[in-house]
């Protein structure tokens, strides 16, 4: 998938997800190389999508189209040797 399908994909997801009165803000977008563990923390975040990307010079493209469109961007880890890199969309579940 390339990065503009990506963001209008994200857009679509947080168009089919948002309740009333929330903003592209209130969804966070993330990278982690383990995106089946992430799903299973039970951690308080609902991951709604999610994408693979070839390199992190591609994660850092994404990562900045999504945060100008509006999205929270969590900040890059510090260490950057995964194999595997996935940029996900998520909303923090309120209670």
């Amino acid at each position: 998938m390339t990065i503009n399908e990506t963001v209008k994909r994200f857009n679509s997801i947080f168009d089919m997800n948002r309740s009333e009165g929330q903003t592209k803000a209130n969804f966070g977008v993330g990278l982690t190389s383990d995106i089946g563990q992430l799903k299973q923390a039970g951690n308080g975040v609902t991951v709604l999508g999610s994408t693979r990307c070839d390199s992190w010079d591609v994660a850092r493209e994404l990562l900045s189209r999504l945060r100008n469109e509006g999205f929270h961007v969590e900040p890059e880890p510090a260490e950057q040797k995964a194999f595997q890199i996935f940029v996900y969309l998520y909303v923090k579940d309120y209670k």
